[in-house]
């Protein structure tokens, strides 16, 4: 049966350090809670931040940066998923996957946690070489974006100009496509 969010958090809050407490000792960081749902694993090298996801559905985020001053990211924080795209064997993939139950919040965190250390020791230790290649993919990302969304704004007003032209007014338009009643 799936849990409920508080559930899950919960669960969160009583794995992250007991998943992450060997990884954190053996780089030499110290792992510690931070506000909004996170715990910080930092180090003199780097910085790693696991989040309990805040959107609809509920999953976790594994963020890493260089470190900065007063337990802030040194630079722009990026996640797992492309970090490891960008520096690991392209056969490594992570993704957040939805939790469900408190085993799936302690698995996720598993699965995270070993992957940093199968194929993210390097950023561990500090190297940061792939963070201007990560700042260029993220920036492409979001310029397609507003492409996209620019385009499809596009088509919205060039459908409302031909309705309007041939006099269908909008809520008639949406009476007519079954968007709405009667």
């Amino acid at each position: 049966m799936a849990a409920t969010r508080e559930e899950l958090l919960a669960a969160f809050r009583d794995e992250t350090p007991r998943v992450f407490a060997d990884l954190a000792r053996r780089y030499g960081f110290v792992l510690r809670p931070a506000e909004d749902d996170s715990f910080v694993l930092e180090s003199p090298l780097s910085r790693v931040r696991v989040r309990f996801g805040s959107g609809h559905v509920a999953d976790l985020n594994v963020l890493l940066s260089p470190p900065g001053p007063h337990g802030q990211p040194g630079g722009p924080e990026f996640g797992l998923g492309p970090v490891l795209e960008v520096t690991a064997d392209p056969r490594v993939a992570y993704a957040p996957r939805p939790l469900q139950t408190r085993e799936d919040v302690r698995e996720e965190l598993e699965r995270a946690a070993a992957l940093l250390e199968t194929h993210g020791v390097p950023l561990l230790r500090g190297d940061f070489t792939a963070w201007p290649a990560l700042a260029r993919m993220a920036e492409d990302a979001a310029r397609e974006w507003k492409r996209q969304f620019k385009e499809g704004v596009d088509v919205c007003v060039r459908v409302g100009g031909v309705l309007f032209a041939n006099g269908i007014r909008a809520d008639m338009a949406r009476f007519e496509i079954g968007l709405i009643g009667p």
